[in-house]
């Protein structure tokens, strides 16, 4: 069937709060440059920031004749939109069966649970930690399908690219530059774009599937000045670097750094260009790397993302954090005092959570969200979510305080009862707060955290 056509396809998720969380999917983008290249017709949507039904999604699919879909799995929540999608799918089409290859660490789930049964859907399942490329050459009918493709690229965290032939073999080739034209169509400059420097993190916190790495990886640095000259022609004036923690490996991030400053260096001087990105860091890596940071903020580095997570002691030895409460706001003091804005994540509620752990985090808080001069934006106040495979996921089991499946979602129960009413009562409250407060035009992170810590309070003094 000449005229059928691939999707490369993100489904829809629950929708970030604010848009510094709207990002293009880069693997999705290095694909479809891939295809591009080998003049090979495809259709890209990401539904995660168009929103649209998935009736829309289908009639759409049906109008552009699709028959293959390769879509990144990243989490629950974008599973069960997608196998409703497939479902749909499953109904509506009565000519062709439709090639699905999965990518991304939930997939397997959609394999076992439901595609398995569905009767014109050919799926195969992909191992993959990193965003999206499929691997469309080892399923018979795909190339059967789409028999232009003769190879295709696949990324991941542990390699610059290969390339997978028909036989199966694997030959490193760099890939092209990743082609973000769908999204500036689509989206302007109202997203974030982004790249990727590296992949993994070196410490495993015992809530995180980020994968583990020993070795930096490099992945855009070869593309680095096509990428911001693409940044630069188009208008794009700010960007977010989206490995998952900037310093990535102590004593090798050098290169890195380098490479980065280097570039934007060359375009300032060459372009009058004035870049303003962001980067994710670990914690403990701010006071080994004050003065790379300041290197960074010379050339447009105006936000790092930490995960603080909690203040208490015991709760941070439980995450696996690698250090204590007042490291933490140490390391906070140094981003203050180098002027540089940060933002915060924070996990308030835990199975494990104490009465005493409430009282100090909120305490600390709400001096921390009112007096830190630097600090953009920090996280809602949220519970913990069990992460299929994690070490708290397997410990949460293994105690009794949590039941059902990755699928299905999890549910859990605290151990501490008193915290358990004192988190119902107040969660009950804190839906009406985020409900009122995304209605609001500022968005303003840090007056919705006071307002969440207020109304624990309340629920605190009823209970203790």
């Amino acid at each position: 069937m000449s005229d059928s056509k691939l999707a490369l396809f993100i489904p829809r998720g629950n929708f970030a709060l604010t848009n510094e969380n709207w990002l293009p999917a880069l693997g999705a983008c290095y694909i479809s440059s891939y295809l591009k290249s080998k003049k090979v017709d495809h259709f890209y949507i990401d539904n995660y920031l168009e929103q649209l039904s998935n009736e829309t999604i289908a009639d759409l699919f049906e109008s552009k004749n699709i028959n293959a879909i390769a879509c990144y799995i990243p989490s629950r929540k974008f599973l069960l939109t997608f196998l409703e999608l497939v479902v749909l799918l499953d109904k509506k089409n009565k000519r062709n069966r439709i090639a699905v290859a999965l990518s991304g660490p939930f997939v397997r789930l959609a394999y076992a649970e439901v595609l398995s049964s569905i009767r014109r859907i050919d799926c195969v399942i992909l191992d993959g930690d990193e965003q999206v490329i499929f691997d469309l050459v080892k399923i018979g009918f795909a190339k059967e399908l789409l028999r232009r493709i003769s190879s295709v690229a696949y990324f991941d965290a542990s390699e610059n690219a290969v390339v997978l032939t028909p036989s199966g073999g694997r030959t490193n080739k760099l890939s092209p530059s990743p082609d973000y034209s769908y999204y500036l169509k689509k989206f302007g400059s109202k997203i974030h774009y982004t790249l990727c420097l590296a992949s993994g993190c070196f410490r495993k916190c015992s809530f995180c599937n980020v994968p583990l790495v020993t070795t930096i990886k490099k992945r855009d640095i070869d593309h680095l000045e096509t990428i911001l000259n693409f940044f630069r022609v188009n208008g794009i004036d700010c960007f977010t670097i989206v490995d998952d923690n900037f310093f990535n490996l102590v004593g090798r991030c050098a290169v890195k750094v380098e490479a980065l400053c280097k570039a934007l260096r060359y375009f300032k001087a060459n372009y009058k260009t004035n870049w303003k990105f962001g980067i994710s860091i670990r914690i403990d890596d701010i006071v080994d790397n004050r003065r790379r940071l300041l290197e960074l903020k010379k050339v447009g580095l105006v936000s790092v993302f930490v995960g603080v997570e909690t203040f208490d002691d015991k709760t941070l030895k439980l995450f696996n954090k690698g250090l204590k409460c007042d490291e933490i706001l140490k390391a906070i003091d140094i981003l203050e005092s180098i002027e540089l804005g940060y933002s915060v994540g924070f996990i308030f509620f835990h199975p494990w959570t104490t009465v005493n752990e409430i009282v100090k985090n909120m305490t600390i808080l709400k001096s921390f969200v009112s007096e830190r001069k630097f600090l953009k934006r920090i996280a809602p106040i949220q519970s913990i979510d069990l992460l299929y495979g994690t070490k708290l996921y397997k410990k949460a089991i293994a105690e009794g305080l949590a039941e059902g499946s990755p699928l299905k979602g999890v549910a859990y129960s605290f151990s501490d009862k008193d915290v358990e009413s004192i988190f119902l009562s107040w969660n009950k409250k804190n839906k009406f707060i985020l409900r009122q407060w995304s209605k609001t035009k500022e968005r303003d992170t840090k007056q919705l955290v006071l307002d969440q810590l207020h109304e624990i309070e309340t629920c605190l003094e009823k209970y203790t």
